[in-house]
């Protein structure tokens, strides 16, 4: 059985008809790349656990390096987005309701006005008859 690269068992996570483009190309690169160093250091962790006198230092120096090398693929891995989807935060919805509702607010699918989020911020609660009061 010949061995499957990290760049390979990515493609097969792809949706019918969804194709890497040039920059998410470039980290599939990447990632099999730190894939083979991190197989590399493994190799050099195993080795030294089998001598018959290991040496404690040499084998954290590996076993850091393989943990980094781990991380930097999940990070890499992550960061591929083949569907395209953007996530969208709820600071930067909020400013866009702002601007498009004349410094008005969506919060909860209720219609808040500025005085309200003002009074929000200075921790006054509106009172039932339309007052704000200090919490």
């Amino acid at each position: 059985m010949a061995d499957i690269t990290a760049g390979q068992i990515l493609d097969e996570g792809l949706a019918p008809n969804v194709e890497w483009d040039a920059a998410e190309r470039v980290v599939l690169t990447l990632v099999e790349q730190s894939a083979d160093r991190t197989a590399v250091l493994q190799t050099l962790l195993d080795a030294e656990m089998a001598k018959p006198e290991v040496a404690g230092h040499r084998v954290c120096e590996l076993a850091a390096e393989i943990r980094q090398a781990e991380a930097a693929i999940a990070k890499m891995a992550k960061s591929l987005n083949p569907e395209m989807v953007q996530a969208k935060s709820l600071r930067h919805m909020r400013a866009a309701n702002v601007r498009w509702h004349g410094g008005a607010s969506w919060v909860l699918g209720q219609r808040v006005g500025v005085a309200s989020v003002s009074a929000r911020r200075s921790r006054c609660v509106p009172a039932p008859d339309g007052q704000h009061t200090r919490r």
